[in-house]
């Protein structure tokens, strides 16, 4: 389920959660967005970095692709997210953001698909 359908949990008896996520390219620039904005434990340290690092040749390989088969992978979603990543920020984020060297070079990779 994507992360911006996240919900709380509350029980009457102790209770260890395990989380995961799950995500596609139409929604990486917005997960990474969610992940460097709000607190998660289960994003921390060099997490995002890491996983940034790892998607781009991922990303790389779906873009040498056919058409259809990027089509069904979301490659086109991808720069269109990271043309749009600015709206619904407020000027708090945009500083985090700006200021994030990951997100700033997946923007930039991002872009360079296009």
């Amino acid at each position: 389920m994507p992360g911006n359908f996240t919900h709380k949990v509350i029980t009457l008896e102790p209770y260890i959660g395990f989380g995961s996520f799950y995500v596609s390219l139409p929604g990486l620039v917005g997960t990474i967005k969610r992940w460097l904005l709000r607190e998660t434990s289960d994003v921390q340290g060099a997490f995002i970095q890491n996983f940034v690092a790892e998607c781009k040749p991922v990303i790389r390989r779906i873009s040498g692709r056919s058409a259809g088969s990027q089509k069904k992978l979301g490659l086109g979603y991808f720069p269109k997210a990271a043309r749009h990543w600015k709206r619904e920020a407020s000027s708090a984020d945009m500083e985090i953001l700006q200021n994030s060297i990951e997100f700033q070079e997946l923007i930039q990779f991002a872009n360079s698909l296009e």
